[in-house]
């Protein structure tokens, strides 16, 4: 089974903790399956997952309705992705970035000191 890589990047004013639910309930919808995150303060987080062929128009669909707007070249790879799919019987690694845009200050937390 043949591998392809799927690079998006997308931008959004509304609450991040809501859009990540919503992201992450559009993975599991699509059949996708979460592999790792990584959260940038509450200032943007990186989403890494995996989705079949099956998958990949639903979470193009699911993404709009989380009204996360992709940027740069993010809608024509994601075109390409669907192309790619429809021709051969192949699984989507993606990464995900989502940046939040909100005049909220940083979000700190404090980390326990840690004998030794």
């Amino acid at each position: 089974m043949r591998r392809n890589f799927l690079k998006l990047s997308g931008v959004t004013k509304r609450d991040r903790n809501q859009v990540i639910a919503e992201i992450n309930a559009a993975i599991s919808e699509a059949g996708g399956w979460l592999i790792d995150h990584t959260l940038f303060s509450n200032i943007a987080i990186t989403l890494q997952f995996e989705l079949s062929e099956e998958g990949i128009k639903e979470s193009e669909k699911s993404l709009s309705r989380s009204k996360v707007i992709l940027q740069g070249d993010s809608n024509a790879d994601f075109e390409t992705a669907i192309t790619a799919c429809a021709q051969y019987n192949v699984d989507i690694k993606t990464t995900l970035n989502v940046t939040f845009t909100h005049d909220d200050p940083d979000l700190r937390r404090e980390v326990a000191a840690v004998p030794g």
